[in-house]
């Protein structure tokens, strides 16, 4: 899971617990705070080397780090996004991130779709 930020980060960390408590394995979690750069030669080496990249993002969606690494890895890893679409709810922190489904628990149930 690739992510731009502390508050998903938390909640990826969260989701690869569940993972590993789950399921025998624990998916990695890489922050990379800048959104819409390019990635470095060793960040795309190594990504390169997983089976599926899941990008977490709480923020609008044009030409974020979903756009990038789709472009730089799309064509040798599969590359998915979790994230808000539209205009974020209003609420409490955990109630806004289950509704955008980007909560541990709504990270957990799309990584077990995945290895299902």
């Amino acid at each position: 899971m690739v992510s731009s930020g502390p508050l998903l980060s938390h909640e990826a960390l969260n989701a690869s617990a569940l993972t590993a408590t789950t399921h025998g394995f624990t998916p990695a979690v890489f922050t990379m705070p800048w959104i819409c750069a390019d990635l470095s030669d060793d960040s795309l080496t190594e990504l390169s080397e997983f089976d599926h990249i899941v990008v977490l993002e709480n923020h609008n969606e044009a030409l974020a780090k979903f756009e990038v690494l789709s472009r730089q890895l799309g064509e040798n890893v599969p590359v998915t996004r979790i994230g808000l679409s539209g205009i974020p709810a209003n609420g409490q922190p955990t109630e806004v991130l289950a509704h955008h489904k980007v909560d541990a628990s709504s990270i957990f149930a799309f990584i077990e779709g995945l290895v299902s």
